[in-house]
Order: C-alpha cells, then structure tokens, then sequence
C-alpha cells in the first residue's frame, strides 16, 4: 500500500498525463509565470472533487484552481465551480479511483516540483 511519502505513484500519474499543461507547470516551474499572494508564489492551488460518470462509476478529478490562460495565470479558486468547469473543459485534470489517492495527490503534488521523472509510458 502507497503512503503518503511514497511519490511513485504520483510520478506514475505525471507520466500518463504529461501532455497536460498543469503538469508541465509541476515538473518545469521555471518557464512558467507565478502570481504572488501573501508573498509567496502561487502557480496551481490544486483541488479535486468528485462526481459519478455515465456509467455509474464514482470518479475523483484532481484539477489546478489556477489556470495558465493565454499565457498568464488566472485564479478561479474563490470559485470551486468555475474552477472545475474550467478545468475539465479544457482537459487539465487527472482521474482517479480513490478517494485517498485524489486528496494525496491534490496535497503533495509539489514534492515532484520541477523534478525530473522518466517520460515513457509505463
């Protein structure tokens, strides 16, 4: 079983998803903008959320709160709505089956910040 200090996982996920601009925002930070809040740079606000698909199966969509738009980036995170809307339309989530998993991933993604993880498919 993954705990939480286990980061093969998320690397697994990183890799499956790395056509994603969110994920490229994680593992390449520098060459993307930052937005200073309380001094600190922000770049992602990650959430996730729930719902039940089409085929009755429950999904766990983990998704930035702050998005890269039109190369800068917008924060949507006072509005979860909008930021999930935004976020699936344009396809920069991941999927998971847990519950567990979404939340992990949604709270430790930065320990892969600007890491370098191996880039073919599993």
């Amino acid at each position: 079983m993954e705990t939480e200090c286990d980061v093969g996982w998320m690397e697994d996920a990183m890799v499956r998803n790395r056509d994603k601009v969110f994920v490229d925002r994680i593992l390449n930070p520098s060459q993307y903008p930052t937005m200073k809040e309380d001094g600190y740079d922000v770049t992602h606000k990650m959430a996730y959320s729930s719902f039940t698909a089409g085929d009755g199966r429950k999904v766990y969509r983990v998704y930035p709160t702050v998005l890269f738009e039109d190369g800068q980036l917008t924060d949507y995170s006072k509005d979860g709505d909008t930021a999930f809307e935004r976020a699936s339309s344009t396809g920069e989530y991941i999927d998971f089956e847990s519950a567990r998993k979404a939340s992990e991933f949604s709270k430790n993604y930065k320990k892969l910040w600007g890491k370098k993880i191996k880039h073919e498919e599993k």
